[in-house]
C-alpha cells in the first residue's frame, strides 16, 4: 500500500459481520498515527466472510512508511464487542507528497 493513495483493504473473517452493530477496522504506524472506517462511513462493505474498508488520501498521507497495525473490531446484536487479531501490512512512500486532485 501507497502513502496518498485511496486503497480498499479486504480483511477475511471467521466471524458473520454482516449484522453487527458497528464495525471499525483501524491502521496504526508504529509513530502513533492512526486511521479508520467504521461501517457507518460509508466506505465499507461487509459480506458473510469479509470486511472491504476504503481509505481517503488524507488518510493514507497521515501514516508514516513502513509497518502499519491493523485491527478490525465490532459490536455484535447482543452488544458485545469483539476484537480480531492484529495483523501488519507495509506502507511505502510516493514522491509527490500531498493530495492529488
Amino acid at each position: 500500500m501507497y502513502r496518498g493513495t485511496t486503497p480498499t483493504i479486504t480483511i477475511e473473517t471467521d466471524t458473520d459481520l454482516t449484522r453487527a452493530q458497528y464495525v471499525v477496522v483501524t491502521m496504526e504506524d508504529f509513530d502513533g498515527n492512526e486511521i479508520s472506517v467504521d461501517s457507518k462511513s460509508g466506505n465499507m462493505k461487509i459480506t458473510s466472510t469479509a470486511i472491504s474498508a476504503k481509505f481517503t488520501q488524507e488518510q493514507t498521507l497521515s501514516l508514516s512508511q513502513g509497518k502499519v497495525r491493523i485491527q478490525v473490531r465490532a459490536v455484535d446484536l447482543s452488544g458485545n464487542a469483539i476484537a480480531s487479531n492484529i495483523m501488519s501490512a507495509s506502507i511505502d512512500d510516493v514522491l509527490k507528497d500531498g493530495v492529488i486532485p
